[in-house]
């Protein structure tokens, strides 16, 4: 036939496979008119390009050659008209296939893919949370509805007829499927839905649903008509849309691909997802492409009995259509045991000689023992492994003639059954590829887990191929010869003839045609030697007639092969305790698997053989064999001296068994034989060990004299003999394995240094077919003509990677050699039938080796696809097994911290899925995941354990409410407590009663997800218990309850609580009588002697202070005490944490009030020279916003230049480049005082400055961020004023003695206070010193966030090392550490300043840190030289960071973006024809693109250079080591509103495990949580505390145990 003329836009594919849809069957009927006829039907069509366009309009199209059609490239395509072996396609509806994806597969996917994937994503936009119904579920269109129904996150309801059925649609996504034919789909999908009904319903089925799927939607719901099945939807009224507000479309695919651009993006989406398995396409059947083929593929379609799609193939080639050669229709053999033309396993034959024997010195003239006789088929067909048939039974019968190894497929028998080749009952899908197998039983192979089921069955277990029945058989490294002997020739006479030569060649051939040597008498009465074997003798010496002679071992092996429907002799003392025997009803249906006997039930790929070792008793076979007595007792005499040296009992026993079978069975048995028993047929083969022989080896003998006598120069006599020996094996290998022809020069060098040449040496070669060939008087050797060994698929460098998998090779019963992807298939598949207790064995076996071929670049389509099959049917592997123990919480590193093992209760495996359940309903943004891995891991468990009790709850918990499905069934906000949701529930059930079963199990899921005891209660009794008081354990910590928006003091309060020493400090004031203490008058000179924060405080503030720690330590009691939950901090304690005295006094004013109204005439002198706020910080701690609730009043708003008052440099306050802190240069020297503070030793005094006129004041309220106090203070100054508070609280007025130092006296300095050393350097010329150095101490380190990439010591250098401004210019301020305090805080200050919009902003980079920091780099005592050098690489870092910045941010955005708009904006002017636009600037924008591109790569790679250098140079100094205890955490984008919540590391008891204390909420969480990278997220960490390792003053769990109290 002619092709399709290519003209315009129009791609011509030869088909290879066409999907068959219920739209051919419209067309069929006339329900959709054709065009015109004759007609050809048909959508869907998959092949290889023949044609392209011509049209050059289409072939320069960027969309056209995006797609990269060639020709012989594969396709798919959407087009009316394609059920043709060619077909006319527009390139716009021609979609390429991947290579990975076969055209079979596209063929069934293309149509119904794009058309589920188009109207999912526009006809209804399926979302997260949906629930959708789906008719029918179960053909190929609802199977691929269900998949990506389910991948987006909706909950899949599926109708359809059969519980066969229904399971495939569950494996494949659906949630729950109703059996339209035996339930009640209405009533159904409302009791699953809560009674509101589904969020959209795609109906395939027209006609017959249509009524009551407006029953069934939703309020505003969606109906997408796809198909009409049943019928054409009868016409309606539009009023039946109006009562539900319902939409209702009936899309066609044609309108969302109508565009080029369209078809393009949803092809290329379709295949994207068939080519990652993501969705699999299920194929019922295959259909033949002819009348009769696509007729009973459309009546299959349309009956309902199809489950998946339907396809039909391409017809045969006409040059194909008869096969291959005649000549070559059959298959050489591979080298198994070699055998004759005729005869059979039991024929045993002799081969006269061509030529006078040579003559032995060591017997009488004349004499000839046995020969072996080497069988020459090299000129005929050889048999194939295993006979066809048995003509009689019998075990005579020899192989029959046309059998072939490995052959061709044998075509399909006529159907004399209505058996599907796939299960019994003939309603299950094909979960088969195209393999060639029978006895497979869908429901087995489903329920493989189940223990009662297998045993059910009786399956024989694990079998092998025949490929590896041959290596078993016998080591394949050797070779087996049969001994022919047909009859005897005469004897030779004791004088031979004048004309004989000891040298003459003689045939070894049994199939040579000349007759028999006769020597010339020399006289007329020629003499006989009388010792020469007779013919009887010659059988006798041969052990069985069924025995092959392996040179190797110098023995003999017996084997034999029948078909036969007699099973064979059984040994007495066999026993199938482990497997049993295949069923031998199943095997009389089919002789022989490879024969074509007519009205055979089901042929295989070929045999599937089981070994029974020791199975078959030698002395009952139809020619018994029972070994001579005197090799008998001589082996055993030989392993009894062995025993005396390996001492080894019971293997002695056993080789004892062995060799005489059971010694305590009744009768005595002979040689005990392995059985290898085809399951599928009457075949079966018996095996011997090595049976020992004594043959003479004339000429290996004087070889190995000749060459001990006379070794080679340098080498002993047995190395010698080994060269030579080596050197027949590579001659050998060469032909064989290597197919090399070449002549070998005898008179080489080489050769004569390892071989030499002579008489022996010539014989061996001519006994192994290799010819002396003298012609031109070049002697050479000529290698026999043989035929080459067949050898499988795979060529290396697949077969390399392959051959070291050799678990996997004999775990399915096949060899790497033998490889072909139908028998690896048929291997698999064959396993899993006969062994199903052992399927995820196999499963395994086969997924790693068609990993492996696929690294290797040589999978055959057909295994993937065996793969994705088997994947679809929820197969798994043993790697799957231990990831779904991980998922559970199993491994030293999981939640649960005990390793996985059998040896695990179900009890213990299900209450480690329901735990993980719980804690994935409470996760909002991956809980949905989480709760499908639980799920699939329960399933995995369940039936690798063979637990039915754990398949019951998987398969409860499949149909289970998650908390989102309880609240609506429920018809309840989640924020509804316990008390209501009982009345709410109360009130449905009095309502409706059709649906008590899905509101008592929403109540449950509620209850599980509260952990409520009162709705478990009132569920268990119908009785409302009331609130109940759930104990929480002793050894957890308490939560803090929010009084309005304070989280923030919530973390810290819990914070101080977590530290020992401050605890023990504050604890005792709960004691203190307050009364007593503002009626206590404290003397000025008390006052004076005293210092908080480098300043004298106030009698105000020492009441004040007073008070907040009495607070505190109530607090801190109940939180030791309590046993609620969860505590409420007091009023009075948060005003008194959140509001500073300063503000207070402020407040004062503006009533009209004096801020001394309360103070001694001391105090006065005191406050009123006061110019640092009560709650000023002291001298290391920030005055500047971490991440500030709101903004603070005006005169309060220092900048970051602001100057400490007591130092010259805040030393806590953020520095960067471009806000820099000063330095107070102008402060007067001071000395350090007695209260432990350090000032300037240089510097004049500045100027003092009037103070500013005092702010209007504006009035206390609440603001719109839920403030309680007007004052309220971000988190740095609340932690700065608590303590402040606690400090002040503590201190001694009675006990001072002056000059005491404080920091000793001060728990607070002790704990949170360390010292640094300022150095600055490199200071203008006017100066009066060049260097400037001064001690201060400090509570914590500031790191300044600014981007991504960084560590938590790239952030400190930048503290540790920076540039300031001084004086007018710049100088280089350097910080060291002088003495680290116990409780180091580190802060991340994330709000940064935009200069553009000038507003603030919170940085949301990502710091990296981990559970230990070093301080060494920083401290002032580190080795000099490598702090230098520290510095000068940290700064070459900074340096290239900078510039990665400039390059990607700028000024004004991304260079690289701003050059790749730039050109991208003037090739479009070009293209308009603007004036003006030249071709270089374009390229001179790209070639400057590409180098900035260049710089960037160049520049990031050495910053990891540098990185790396400086981590190896303090890689060892680990003398002052930190570890991570408390992690604080803000959430939001905005810098002044957001939540917060803080980490705390479990110490000292239990490290590894961190609390999370998020207000009320406080939970165990993992370190991964706490230390995971937060790029992207809003949830950063703006605090760290590490503590001084080994310092304990971290005790996490201060809580209060009645059982450790101790009676008298």
């Amino acid at each position: 036939m002619s092709l399709p003329t290519t003209i315009e836009a129009i791609t011509i594919p030869k088909a290879h496979y066409a999907g068959v849809n219920f739209i051919d069957t419209y067309f069929r009927s006339g329900l959709y008119p054709l065009p015109s006829f004759p007609a050809a039907i048909g959508k869907e069509i998959a092949g290889t390009i023949v044609a392209l366009p011509t049209d050059p309009n289409v072939l320069n199209n960027e969309t056209f050659k995006s797609l990269g059609y060639k020709v012989g490239g594969k396709i798919g395509a959407d087009r009316l008209g394609s059920h043709a072996t060619y077909a006319a396609v527009p390139w716009t509806v021609a979609f390429p296939v991947p290579d990975s994806v076969s055209t079979r597969v596209a063929a069934a996917g293309l149509l119904q893919g794009l058309t589920t994937l188009t109207f999912t994503e526009e006809a209804y936009k399926v979302k997260k949370g949906d629930t959708i119904l789906v008719h029918t579920v179960a053909g190929g269109l609802g199977l691929l509805f269900a998949q990506l129904i389910k991948r987006a996150g909706a909950t899949v309801i599926g109708t359809t007829s059969t519980p066969e059925k229904a399971e495939l649609a569950k494996s494949l996504g659906a949630d729950h499927v109703i059996l339209y034919k035996s339930e009640n789909t209405i009533q159904r999908v409302l009791e699953i839905t809560g009674g509101k009904g589904v969020d959209a319903i795609f109906d395939g089925v027209g006609k017959d649903t249509f009524d009551s799927d407006f029953e069934m939607i939703k309020r505003k719901g969606t109906i997408v008509s796809v198909g009409n099945a049943s019928g054409a939807v009868p016409p309606f009224s539009l009023f039946k849309l109006v009562p539900k507000n319902v939409k209702l479309l009936r899309p066609t695919l044609t309108g969302y691909v109508a565009t080029v651009e369209e078809a393009a993006y949803y092809g290329k989406e379709l295949l994207k997802l068939i080519e990652s398995g993501e969705l699999k396409i299920t194929i019922f059947k295959e259909y033949p492409f002819t009348a009769e083929g696509v007729q009973e593929a459309q009546r299959d379609l349309t009956s309902g009995k199809t489950v998946g799609k339907v396809i039909i193939k391409r017809p045969i080639e006409p040059t194909s259509f008869y096969g291959a050669k005649a000549a070559s229709s059959t298959k050489s053999a591979p080298p198994l045991p070699s055998r004759t033309k005729a005869g059979s396993s039991n024929v045993t034959a002799y081969a006269p000689t061509q030529a006078e024997p040579p003559r032995y010195d060591s017997n009488p003239p004349g004499y000839r023992e046995p020969e072996l006789v080497v069988d020459e088929t090299v000129e005929e067909e050889l048999p194939a492994l295993i006979s066809q048939e048995d003509s009689n039974n019998g075990w005579s019968d020899g192989w029959k003639d046309t059998a072939n190894w490995n052959s061709d497929w044998v075509p399909d028998p006529p159907r004399t059954s209505n058996f599907d080749s796939i299960d019994f009952l003939g309603s299950a899908p094909r979960h088969d590829v195209d393999v060639r197998i029978d006895s497979r039983i869908d429901y087995e192979e489903q329920n493989w887990w189940r223990a009662e089921e297998r045993k059910k069955w009786g399956r024989p277990g694990p079998g092998m191929l025949p490929p590896v029945v041959a290596d078993e058989l016998h080591d394949p490294h050797h070779s087996l010869f049969s001994v022919n002997v047909p009859s005897m020739p005469p004897p030779p006479p004791l004088n031979p003839p004048s004309t004989a030569r000891l040298d003459q060649p003689y045939s070894l051939s049994s199939s040579s045609s000349q007759t028999p040597h006769s020597a010339h008498p020399l006289s007329s009465t020629p003499s006989f030697d009388p010792s020469y074997p007779s013919e009887e003798e010659v059988r006798t010496a041969v052990p069985h007639p069924n025995s092959y002679y392996c040179p190797k071992e110098n023995g003999w092996v017996i084997l034999s092969w029948k078909s036969s429907n007699v099973p064979p002799p059984f040994a007495a003392s066999f026993s199938t305790s482990q497997y049993p025997l295949p069923d031998m009803g199943r095997r009389r249906l089919t002789n022989n698997c490879l024969s074509e006997e007519e009205g055979a039930w089901r042929k295989n790929k070929t045999h599937h053989f089981h070994r029974y070792a020791k199975a078959v008793d030698s002395m009952k076979l139809p020619h018994p064999y029972k070994p001579d007595s005197w090799s008998s007792d001589d082996v055993l005499k030989q392993k009894r001296r062995g025993r005396t040296i390996i001492n080894d009992m019971s293997k002695l026993r056993a080789d004892q068994a062995e060799d005489s079978g059971n010694e305590s069975s009744s009768e005595p048995e002979g040689k005990l034989l392995d059985l290898y028993i085809c399951c599928q047929c009457g075949f079966y083969c018996i095996a011997s060990n090595v049976i020992p022989g004594i043959i003479p080896r004339k000429y290996l003998d004087e070889l190995v004299r000749d060459k001990q006598n006379n070794p080679l120069p340098g080498k002993s006599g047995e190395t010698t003999v080994a060269i030579a020996i080596d050197t027949f094996l590579v001659a050998v290998e060469n032909k064989l394995f290597k197919g090399n022809n070449r002549l070998i020069k005898i008179g080489s060098k080489s050769f004569q240094g390892k071989l030499g040449w002579n008489t022996p040496i010539k014989k061996i070669f001519e006994a192994m077919g290799f010819g002396e060939n003298t012609a031109n008087n070049d002697s050479t050797l000529m290698a026999p003509i043989t035929d080459p060994i067949p050898r499988g698929e795979l060529q290396d460098p697949a077969l390399s990677a392959v051959r070291a998998m050799p678990d996997e090779w004999h775990g399915l019963g096949l060899t790497p050699t033998t490889f072909s992807s139908e028998l690896v298939a048929f291997a698999y598949l064959s396993q899993v039938r006969c062994d199903p207790a052992g399927t995820a064995m196999y499963f395994t076996y086969l997924t790693n080796l068609i990993t492996t071929l696929q690294a290797a670049g040589s999978c055959p389509s057909q295994l993937q696809e065996l793969l994705v099959i088997e994947q679809s049917r929820q197969r798994f592997t043993f790697s799957d097994v231990q990831a779904a123990a991980r998922d559970l919480g199993f491994g030293l590193e999981g939640d649960l911290r005990v390793e996985y093992d059998e040896e695990i209760e179900d009890e213990f495996v299900e209450n480690a899925w329901r735990d993980l359940v719980k804690r994935s309903w409470k996760d909002l943004e991956n809980g949905a995941k989480t709760q499908r891995n639980a799920n699939e891991a329960l399933r995995i468990l369940a039936q690798v354990r063979s637990s039915e009790r754990l398949m019951k709850v998987w398969e409860a918990g499949q149909n289970k409410m998650n908390p989102e499905q309880a609240y609506n069934t429920l018809e309840v906000p989640k924020e509804t407590d316990d008390a209501m949701l009982i009345t709410v529930f109360s009130m449905r059930l009095e309502e409706t009663t059709i649906q008590v079963d899905s509101m008592k199990e929403a109540m449950a899921v509620i209850a599980e997800v509260r952990d409520s005891e009162r709705l478990r209660q009132f569920l268990a009794s119908g009785q409302d218990p009331g609130e109940i008081i759930t104990p929480t354990r002793p050894d957890f910590p308490r939560g803090l309850n929010q009084l309005g928006n304070t989280c923030y003091l919530n973390s810290l309060l819990q914070y101080f609580y977590t530290i020992k020493d401050l605890r023990d400090a504050v604890s005792p004031m709960s004691h203190l009588d307050l009364k007593s203490i503002e009626e206590d008058k404290v003397s000025d000179e008390d006052i004076n002697k005293h210092r908080v924060g480098g300043r004298r405080v106030t009698r105000r503030e020492i009441i004040r202070s007073k008070k907040f720690i009495h607070q505190l330590a109530a607090l801190f009691f109940n939180l030791e005490f309590c046993d609620t939950p969860a505590i409420t901090p007091s009023i009075e304690l948060a005003k008194l944490a959140l509001v500073t005295s300063r503000d207070e006094e402020e407040d004062e004013v503006d009533k009209g009030g004096s801020d001394s109204s309360n103070d001694t005439d001391a105090t006065l002198v005191d406050d009123g020279t006061s110019t640092i706020p009560a709650s000023e910080p002291t001298p290391s701690q920030s005055k500047s916003s971490v991440l500030g609730k709101r903004a603070r009043d005006v005169e309060r708003q220092k900048t970051v230049m602001d100057v400490d008052d007591e130092g010259y440099v805040l030393v806590s306050a953020p520095r960067n480049r471009d806000s820099p802190e000063p330095m107070d240069q102008d402060r007067p020297t001071q000395a350090n005082d007695k209260d432990g503070d350090v000032a300037m030793r240089q510097g004049t005094p500045a100027p003092e400055k009037p103070p500013p006129p005092p702010p209007k004041k504006q009035p206390e309220t609440i603001d719109s961020g839920g403030m309680m106090f007007g004052k309220q203070h971000d988190v740095a100054e609340c932690m700065d004023n608590c303590m402040f508070q606690i400090e002040t609280a503590l201190l001694k007025f009675d006990a001072m003695i002056d000059g005491q130092s404080e920091k000793g006296g001060s728990v607070v300095k002790r704990l949170f206070y360390g010292k640094i050393r300022q150095r600055l350097t490199g200071v203008v010329p006017n100066s009066r010193s060049s260097i400037h150095e001064k001690e201060d101490l400090f509570s914590h380190l500031p790191v300044n966030v600014t981007n991504d990439g960084v560590d938590i010591y790239d952030g400190l250098s930048g503290y540790f090392d920076d540039i300031v401004d001084w004086e007018g210019g710049k100088a280089r301020m350097e910080v060291s550490l002088v003495e680290a305090p116990p409780l180091l805080q580190i802060q991340l200050q994330r709000v940064q300043f935009n200069r553009e919009t000038l507003q603030p902003y919170k940085s949301q980079a990502y710091v990296r840190f981990g559970e230990t920091i070093y301080l060494d780099r920083f401290m002032d005592s580190a080795d000099i030289r490598k702090k230098t050098q520290s510095r000068l690489l940290q700064r070459a870092l900074n340096e290239r960071r900078e510039r990665i910045q400039l390059l990607l941010e700028g000024k004004n955005g991304s260079f690289m973006s701003t050059l790749e708009h730039t050109a991208n904006f003037l090739k479009v002017m070009k293209e308009k024809s603007s004036q003006g636009v030249e071709d270089g600037l374009i390229n001179n924008l790209r070639d400057e693109q590409t180098k900035v591109q260049r710089e960037i790569d160049d520049i990031r790679e050495e910053i990891d250079r540098i990185k790396d250098e400086l981590e190896d140079l303090w890689k060892d100094s680990k003398a002052h080591p930190y570890e991570l205890t408390s992690v604080f955490i803000h959430r939001g984008s905005s810098p002044s509103f957001g939540h917060y919540f803080f980490y705390s590391r479990n110490l000292p008891t239990e490290p590894d495990s961190w609390f999370k204390y998020n207000d009320s909420d406080v939970s165990v969480v993992r370190k991964d949580e706490v230390l995971q990278d937060t790029t992207g997220s809003t949830a950063n960490p703006y605090l760290l505390v590490f503590a001084r390792k080994g310092s304990n003053v971290v005790e996490t769990v201060n809580r209060f145990d009645p059982a450790q109290l101790v009676t008298p």
